[in-house]
């Protein structure tokens, strides 16, 4: 299995830990994030806010600020209080625009929030969406973070 797949997978897995309430385990029985119903819309609004953010000053991925309420919220992983800008799993966006997918990305390596800041950016840059993305057209699509 190559990596890109193992990662894809991870983040099916991690869509299920965002969908089921309790703990879910993957094949090596670390523990993924149970994002909830408060920092699931927080995280969804940063996606948004993100790629409106970079419309207008078109912010360096590194440069985009964590927001204060992310930076508090905090998960229980592996018996331990993690900060959730900390906890390290794979994100991935898709976009879709009247349903289909218009652009995806996925990022791994960094916290959970910075992949999810990265990961917006990035499928902002998809093919399938204008060489100019306007807020007009930001505002209808849909944003499925996994």
């Amino acid at each position: 299995m190559s990596t890109k797949q193992k990662l894809l997978t991870l983040a099916g897995v991690i869509c299920l830990a965002i969908c089921l309430p309790g703990r879910c385990f993957a094949a090596s029985q670390q523990v993924l994030p149970n994002i909830g119903p408060v920092t699931g819309p927080k995280l969804l609004h940063l996606t948004r806010k993100t790629m409106r953010d970079y419309l207008v000053k078109r912010t360096d991925v590194r440069q985009v600020a964590i927001p204060a309420d992310l930076s508090k919220l905090r998960l229980r992983v592996d018996g331990k209080d993690v900060p959730l800008a900390d906890v390290e799993y794979p994100v991935c966006i898709t976009l879709r625009n009247k349903g289909k997918v218009a652009g995806r990305s996925l990022k791994a390596g960094n916290g959970l929030v910075r992949n999810v800041i990265a990961a917006a950016l990035e499928a902002m840059r998809s093919p399938a969406l204008p060489d100019r993305v306007t807020a007009k057209l930001l505002d209808s699509l849909t944003i499925e973070l996994e």
